[in-house]
């Protein structure tokens, strides 16, 4: 999924009290307190901070929030909801403890009970730039733009500077297909944060759809730069210059997103970018398709275009699959008739391949992957 809960990424900061009397904080807590990157320390030096007896209500509260953020940190939801409720019981007022339940919430994808945390976060604390973001993440993560964009737009308020508050919401433009509007945002989010990967993907993502490939191209590049780990954007680069019919190019940034993370998706397009290289490139395109379907487990769509070019089953038995789930039909047919194009130019077809092409621009959606592909293609070849 390109766009990931992003509560994640804002998992709570640690806290200590505003005073802190000796005889009401001890080492433990502030150990606990302490950002070091390590939570199971952090775990560690809190448990004893707050079995000791000596921490004031305040930074008993205080130390229980902070486990929680370490928990959190390890992705062990339940436990860091354990310790944001006891240090909401400790003190019914503590903003961070709903916030930080809100986003724990927002990552089991329990929307309603994020929405009820971040609300009383919000009600407690109404010029809380990070509440406001979480809230909006769950209403994008439900669906819910149009109560997300006030969230947003006031997080953008309380912070102007807040590069991941531009850059979310850029994002539902993005989603809603207006490709321009999504792009002055994620600028924004750029100008404020040049370092932010993933604001370079996604507006990468927006000049892709805008079949501005070599724009979308430089922003992988820099994304990459930043974070060399993201499967995402080496297929999104490599369809990228597949779509330019740079097959060597595409071949290498798709074998690497397949070997960050396996998936059919990504096998089917490596098999079009090496087929594509010329002399002796089907079959060995075809020796490594074999050799990555074997590693594949989930046989669902799109893995049925994956045995489609191993020769397992024909073009009417593909575009069946295509139709199983009429909610899909559409999205599937384009992409089916994508790759029977692609597999006849490979043959030499190019009337065939037209007729596919053809008939993958009248299945598209408009925000399928496939969309700026076929458009290419056909243009190619002179629609």
């Amino acid at each position: 999924m390109r766009r990931a809960i992003l509560a994640a990424f804002l998992v709570a900061a640690l806290a200590v009290p505003a005073t802190a009397p000796r005889a009401q904080w001890n080492e433990d807590a502030q150990k606990c307190a302490d950002d070091t990157g390590a939570p199971d320390l952090a775990i560690h030096h809190c448990t004893k901070a707050i079995n000791s007896g000596q921490l004031s209500s305040e930074s008993l509260a205080i130390t229980f929030y902070n486990r929680g953020v370490a928990w959190e940190r390890k992705r062990d939801h339940d436990k860091a909801i354990e310790d944001y409720t006891a240090a909401s019981r400790v003190n019914p007022a503590y903003v961070r403890a709903y916030r930080g339940r809100c986003s724990v919430y927002l990552a089991k994808r329990e929307y309603d009970r994020a929405l009820a945390d971040c609300n009383e976060a919000i009600r407690l604390d109404p010029n809380d730039a990070n509440t406001f973001l979480n809230r909006a993440n769950v209403y994008f993560n439900m669906k819910d733009y149009d109560r997300a964009f006030p969230d947003f737009d006031a997080t953008i308020r309380l912070r102007p500077d807040y590069a991941a508050a531009h850059r979310d919401r850029a994002d539902i433009w993005y989603v809603k297909g207006e490709y321009d509007r999504a792009i002055q945002g994620f600028d924004e989010a750029i100008r404020l944060d040049p370092r932010d990967a993933t604001a370079l993907y996604w507006r990468g993502d927006a000049w892709f759809f805008k079949a501005a490939f070599e724009r979308a191209i430089a922003d992988y590049d820099a994304s990459i730069a930043i974070n060399s780990n993201n499967a995402s954007v080496y297929e999104f680069r490599g369809l990228a210059r597949l779509f330019l019919g740079q097959s060597p190019a595409a071949t290498a940034d798709l074998a690497k997103a397949f070997e960050l993370a396996a998936g059919s998706g990504r096998a089917m397009v490596l098999y079009l970018a090496r087929a594509g290289m010329g002399r002796g490139g089907p079959a060995e395109a075809k020796v490594e398709l074999e050799r990555n379907a074997a590693k594949l487990t989930d046989t669902r769509w799109p893995h049925p275009i994956v045995l489609y070019h191993l020769g397992n089953q024909n073009e009417a038995a593909l575009l069946a699959a295509a139709d199983v789930d009429p909610d899909q039909r559409a999205s599937r047919r384009c992409e089916a008739q994508y790759h029977i194009g692609k597999r006849m130019l490979l043959a030499g077809n190019k009337p065939g391949a037209r007729a596919a092409f053809r008939a993958a621009a009248e299945a598209c959606p408009a925000t399928n992957t496939y969309r700026p592909g076929v458009a290419a293609e056909l243009a190619r070849l002179g629609k």
